[in-house]
């Protein structure tokens, strides 16, 4: 996702989100409801969060592909990856599951898919890994995704990013 939608994107949740609350206020307060009154509190209040929020959100994200050596990162919230390993499904789920990072680890062997969920964290709600495997010749095609478990999440800090790329890193590591 370009950063420029990402800006756009964050600033329609967070102004609507804001209306909807303001509106309710002044509805339960009987306050005067000026329509130029709340787009004034709403730009003022949605420039406001957006611009660090995501700012931050781009730095935090920029940090994470850097120490995985990763260039041009996606800002996306739901991160995608695949790669290849020598390492079976079984051993990666392993070495996953002795992760304490991890809150609960599943492995399903009929059709060699590990799901992770992840607990809440400064930079999430929580989220959903998913790995799908695939027997390609003598290695092994592995399909990552990582997402919040709460859908509507606009930034996660580069915490999906992290996930996916510890996966990649795990697959390498794995006995």
């Amino acid at each position: 996702m370009k950063l420029n939608t990402l800006y756009i994107k964050y600033f329609i949740v967070v102004a609507l989100t804001y209306s909807v609350l303001m509106i309710g206020l002044d509805l339960v307060t009987g306050r005067e409801i000026i329509f130029y009154d709340i787009v004034i509190r709403i730009l003022i209040f949605g420039v406001g969060m957006t611009l660090p929020l995501v700012s931050f959100h781009k730095y935090q994200v920029n940090n994470t592909a850097k120490e995985f050596g990763l260039k041009n990162p996606d800002y996306e919230v739901s991160q995608k990856k695949v790669f290849f390993s020598d390492k079976t499904p079984e051993q990666i789920y392993n070495t996953i599951e002795r992760r304490s990072q991890f809150r609960k680890v599943n492995f399903h062997e009929s059709n060699q898919i590990i799901k992770i969920k992840t607990g809440f964290t400064g930079k999430s709600w929580g989220d959903v890994i998913t790995i799908k495997s695939q027997k390609e010749k003598e290695n092994y095609k592995y399909q990552v995704e990582s997402k919040p478990i709460f859908p509507l999440t606009v930034i996660d800090f580069g915490q999906n990013l992290e996930n996916v790329l510890k996966i990649e890193r795990y697959s390498k590591i794995a006995i």
